[in-house]
């Protein structure tokens, strides 16, 4: 049995940070019952956060995989596909004004493309 930890992680980030972060759970992303995992958007840009929220963007659509399993390639294509939904459904100018995260505790595989940033 696997455990749903997405509401404690929120709500965690809840605790801390919601003064300076909003914090959306299972955003919906279309018509189709495609669904991200966390939304959060940054309330004040110009106010600092610790490390590693500081790397947040104004917006960033996170996707995290449970203790258990690894992340893919293809998590990460899912993502950006998210990514892209999400840019498109808001008005955003280009997918580039969306931070992305993908959070895992383990990969199966090397993350990184040709030419891109290096993989964990």
């Amino acid at each position: 049995m696997s455990l749903y930890w997405h509401p404690y992680l929120a709500e965690l980030l809840r605790q801390d940070y919601v003064d300076r972060l909003v914090i959306e759970e299972e955003v919906s992303l279309g018509d189709m019952p495609l669904r991200a995992d966390l939304l959060l958007i940054r309330r004040d840009p110009n106010v600092s956060l610790p490390l590693p929220f500081s790397l947040l963007g104004e917006y960033t659509l996170v996707e995290y995989k449970s203790p258990d399993d690894a992340a893919t390639h293809d998590d990460l294509v899912k993502l950006e596909i998210y990514g892209l939904l999400y840019a498109q459904r808001e008005g955003l100018a280009s997918r580039q004004e969306l931070t992305l995260w993908l959070l895992a505790s383990r990969f199966r595989e090397p993350m990184s493309l040709p030419g891109r940033g290096l993989s964990g």
